[in-house]
């Protein structure tokens, strides 16, 4: 069982809804000229405080633009299992090991942001709360090591080694039936020398911040619909008419560059699954003691990886598809720098998804030696020992797919 809990908080955000009626002020009436109060009579009852950004600010300001507000969560960690191993009984080669278990998970958790962030009334992004939510999963599993030969010709040792995993995850109200394994070998030629191979499926189900909550972002995204974009295909221009955009649209680029949006989790999401291929070697030479040397080569795809789709793929895909795909995350309206216009693009919204799928390959490397510190100076006595290790990647494929028709990265 583990727990972890949050309580943080941030001191000096300035109040959005305090600065806006704080900079909206008038002369009291009545009163000697230079007097001024805010002009909204229900922030003045909040006890709004003018605000004049030309000039040095008072303790007063200061004390009404500012505030605290921070996030409060919990995770809960649960994990049972319950196995029985050993050996079952005995070949010429060796005896036949096995385990055969049961396990159950839960992970479990929420983050609940102070309402001021939640409503963007603070500077910094507006963020939405994580809610509470559970992931079960429960798991049977059987492993297993089968010695082929020993000592045999050209055969210092022959093994095969094999896993399955069954499992059910469950989470916001649906259930995913999976299963994980594993299968492979090693021969050793001789006493030292050893070649292995393995291959194996892994998953691993979405977590509560990709299920739910989300968060404000802001940055380019380049509208279709302009004059000089919505003539790429008969599709876009006829969904940019629809939507009362005019032929004639044209931005200036500053309204492109500060789109906001939204960041979001998905109940939709399923688990990511990678099939992993290693073979390689590992050498223990018998004339160099605490000396080994490991060479394998890996290969990794992932399918269904959780990642988000794009904002500018979000907003093209809304206008390039006849069935307005995504088009209930866009949001058009009106805009201080595009005078008398209701149809600017203010708003898109960004959505996590299984989309992406990965392809990995390269060589891991590994030296390891270790020696005692008395012998290596030629002293007598225990002072230890000591151990040296080198270790290199070196990738020779990374590509990536981050969506259903995108170009290979």
């Amino acid at each position: 069982y583990g727990r972890t809990k949050l309580d943080s908080r941030t001191e000096g955000f300035v109040g959005t809804d305090r600065l806006y009626n704080g900079l909206r002020i008038e002369q009291v009436p009545g009163a000697p000229a230079g007097t001024y109060r805010c002009i909204d009579a229900a922030a003045r009852a909040l006890g709004c405080v003018p605000i004049n950004p030309f000039a040095a600010y008072t303790p007063e300001m200061i004390d009404y633009l500012t505030l605290a507000a921070g996030q409060r969560g919990k995770s809960e960690l649960q994990d049972s299992v319950a196995f029985l191993s050993g050996d079952l009984f005995d070949l010429p080669a060796g005896p036949l090991q096995a385990a055969l278990g049961v396990e159950r998970r839960t992970f479990e958790g929420n983050l609940d942001y102070d309402e001021s962030i939640e409503k963007g009334l603070v500077t910094g992004n507006q963020i939405m709360d994580t809610p509470q939510i559970e992931i079960e999963t429960k798991e049977a599993f059987f492993e297993t090591r089968v010695p082929l030969l020993h000592d045999k010709p050209f055969v210092h040792s022959l093994e095969l080694e094999g896993a399955y995993r069954r499992s059910t995850s469950d989470y916001l109200e649906r259930s995913e039936d999976y299963g994980t394994w594993k299968y492979g070998g090693a021969w050793a030629p001789l006493d030292g020398l050893k070649f292995r191979v393995m291959r194996a499926r892994s998953v691993r189900v979405p977590v509560p911040q990709e299920l739910g909550g989300g968060g404000q972002t802001f940055g380019v995204v380049n509208d279709p619909c302009t004059v000089a974009r919505r003539n790429a295909n008969a599709t876009r221009a006829a969904n940019c008419a629809a939507d009362g955009v005019p032929a004639t649209y044209a931005p200036p680029t500053n309204v492109e560059q500060s789109v906001a949006g939204f960041q979001l989790g998905s109940a939709d999401l399923e688990p990511e699954e990678s099939t992993t291929v290693t073979y390689g070697v590992v050498w223990t030479p018998t004339f160099v003691s605490n000396l080994s040397v490991t060479v394998d080569r890996f290969e990794i795809e992932i399918d269904k990886f959780i990642n988000l789709f794009g904002r500018q793929s979000i907003a093209n895909a809304c206008y390039d598809s006849p069935d307005r795909q995504f088009c209930d995350l866009l949001t058009r309206g009106t805009n201080a720098f595009v005078p008398n216009a209701t149809y600017v693009l203010n708003g898109v919204n960004d959505i996590f998804a299984n989309l992406a799928v990965y392809d990995i390959s390269g060589i891991d490397v590994e030296v390891n030696y270790r020696f005692n510190i008395a012998d290596a100076f030629g002293s007598g006595g225990d002072f230890g020992g000591l151990g040296v290790a080198v270790r290199g990647t070196f990738y020779d494929k990374a590509e990536s797919v981050p969506r259903p028709g995108a170009p290979t990265q």
